[in-house]
């Protein structure tokens, strides 16, 4: 196969055309398979001696603090099917994972078994760009209820551009999808969309547990939740400070539901442009504080409480 003209320097790593550029200063592996190299010509074979064909065994590759980044190839997929599956990123901060592709062809990662888990619990770890599934593979098939699948629990971490599924009917899905602890400071959650069938109900999606300067733009949460008084995003058990969420879209498909957002007592921060889809035609609340006058402010932000309806002004209710 001929050169696809993609100039490639190993040491130091400059790699441009149809693969990526790390300007981060640190190392770059790839994840995949050798017959998708194959694929890549005289790149692919340039690239050979940083594949690996797993992430685990990739980020035992990774140094702490350089900036290291992974790339999943294109077509990728791998089974998360262990608790703390990437193990291998230990203590090791700065680490960056990146799917090359697009739309279905993005790496997929699914998640296989009830205790499977993937544990952000190093500082600055980054998930971009990846299809994830985090109750089985989307589609009709064995009974399968994963408990934890994604905990965040270090400063500075960072799941962007991803379409996430969790969950298909009501024997397959997730108790809840995304959980911080009060040392997920700074954490970002952009540009995703995140889909659960209205059968599927779990807990919550998003447990926002002190989740301080929280970071939210532009992302789509739709599901069935435990309650009509249980939102997709839930603020829990400690105050989340400093949050800032805009252009999000968060939908409770529970019949009669009231919450999209339930919130607790102290979060403070910023809500703008957002909308809260509820299914009680009695309310315009969506975004449920604990008590009136507390919580974020809220700027243009709208509340659609029936199917097929426009929304309105969200007015901010106690519980």
């Amino acid at each position: 196969m001929s050169t696809l003209n993609n100039p490639v320097t190993v040491n130091g790593v400059l790699e441009l055309g149809n693969l990526f550029l790390n300007t981060s200063g640190g190392k770059v592996f790839y994840v995949g398979t050798a017959a998708q190299t194959a694929n890549y010509g005289d790149v692919g074979q340039n690239i050979a001696g940083r594949l690996f064909t797993d992430v685990n065994t990739a980020l035992l590759q990774c140094a702490s603090g350089r900036g290291d980044v992974i790339y999943l190839l294109p077509g990728y997929t791998e089974s998360i099917a262990a608790a703390d599956s990437w193990s291998n990123l230990g203590s090791n901060t700065d680490i960056t994972i990146i799917g090359m592709g697009r739309g279905t062809n993005r790496p997929t990662l699914t998640w296989t078994t009830a205790t499977s888990t993937i544990l952000f619990d190093s500082a600055n770890f980054r998930l971009v760009n990846c299809n994830l599934y985090l109750a089985g593979a989307h589609a009709a098939g064995s009974a399968l209820t994963v408990a934890a699948p994604i905990t965040v629990s270090a400063a500075g971490c960072e799941i962007s551009d991803c379409t996430i599924f969790y969950g298909f009917d009501a024997d397959q899905l997730v108790t809840i999808g995304v959980t911080t602890t009060a040392n997920a400071d700074f954490f970002k959650f952009n540009r995703n969309y995140c889909y659960s069938a209205t059968a599927a109900g779990c807990t919550s999606f998003f447990y926002a547990v002190g989740a301080d300067y929280l970071e939210m733009l532009d992302t789509t949460i739709i599901g069935g939740t435990s309650s009509t008084t249980v939102g997709v995003l839930r603020f829990i058990t400690t105050a989340s400070l400093g949050i800032n969420i805009q252009r999000c879209v968060f939908q409770n498909l529970v019949a009669a539901s009231i919450h999209a957002v339930t919130q607790m007592d102290g979060v403070l921060g910023v809500c703008k442009d957002n909308g809260y889809g509820i299914l009680d035609n009695a309310t315009l609340a969506g975004w449920v504080p604990a008590s009136a006058g507390n919580g974020p402010q809220h700027f243009n932000c709208r509340t659609t409480n029936l199917a097929a309806e426009n929304g309105g002004v969200t007015t901010p209710v106690s519980a």
